[in-house]
């Protein structure tokens, strides 16, 4: 099929695909940055440091507990002795032996959901473990990192987001005025066809179908050529396939939409427009 020999042109035909492609690919830029925000959130250790005296039941009752909760996303014990082993390897020169006894204690690290990482969610939770565990010592995190990571994260979400808004309402308007543009290099098709007695329908039939297949064919490339990206950034960052999988259903939504912007686009402004020449006169077709 030729696009210029069909309805829009070549230059429609681009302008369209070129329109989606950016859009789908701020999309998926968005997503995958809102994505890459959740994972640091999900890297940061709050860990719980246990009394020396804390007894094995104790502790497996609170290692058990937090293993349950919605809000863990990973419970890692680890005793004064491989705590101690772990700080020898950066600082070789230690040695317990000179003080006598191990002055480390036993830590439970926890890795929450991402949900859960903001300063008052993390405080409420320390508040609610002290509470219940009465043997925990002392909880340790870094509130001030938590802060700037939430803080980025917004920032970056609103910037993208905005972007992505306004490159979509771009899209709208560059398709309608590309699609006006091809219908009103045809009003004299149009009109002659109305004169010898062709029905509304008759004229305007073709050229939705001519529409919809190119918005089709737009959608087509585009996404071919959002997913050579995508191949491309995978053979850059394999990490990145991981992500992909587990947004699957996000993806398939922005895919639809993108789908649905081009195609109620392009139907809309050939309706609009073929209707619009129909009720002229044809002294004002001029």
């Amino acid at each position: 099929m030729s696009t210029k020999g069909n309805y829009g042109g070549f230059y429609a035909f681009v302008s369209m695909t070129m329109m989606l492609f950016l859009a789908g690919l701020l999309a998926f830029v968005s997503l995958f940055a809102y994505e890459l925000g959740l994972f640091i959130k999900e890297q940061i250790v709050v860990s719980l440091e246990l009394h020396p005296e804390t007894d094995s039941t104790k502790v497996q009752a609170l290692y058990d507990y937090l293993k349950k909760q919605e809000y863990v996303k990973e419970v890692v014990f680890i005793d004064k002795e491989k705590a101690l082993e772990l700080l020898k390897e950066p600082m070789p020169d230690i040695d317990p032996e000179l003080l006598g006894y191990n002055p480390l204690a036993d830590v439970i690290e926890v890795r929450l959901e991402a949900d859960y990482v903001s300063l008052d969610k993390v405080e409420e939770l320390v508040g609610e473990w002290k509470a219940r565990f009465p043997f925990i010592r002392e909880v340790i995190y870094n509130p001030q990192l938590i802060s700037q990571i939430e803080d980025y994260i917004k920032r970056g979400i609103l910037i993208l987001g905005s972007f992505t808004l306004i490159l979509l309402l771009a899209t709208v308007l560059i398709i309608n005025s590309t699609l006006r543009l091809a219908i009103y290099t045809r009003r004299f098709i149009i009109k002659n066809m109305q004169m010898i007695g062709a029905s509304w329908w008759f004229i305007i039939k073709p050229l939705l179908g001519r529409a919809v297949l190119l918005s089709i064919l737009s959608f087509l490339v585009a996404s071919l050529l959002i997913g050579l990206v995508v191949y491309k950034l995978i053979n850059v960052f394999p990490e990145a396939a991981v992500f992909i999988k587990n947004r699957e259903r996000e993806l398939l939504i922005i895919a639809g939409g993108l789908f649905l912007i081009g195609f109620l686009v392009s139907v809309g402004t050939t309706f609009v427009s073929v209707i619009r020449f129909l009720r002229m006169r044809i002294e004002d077709l001029y």
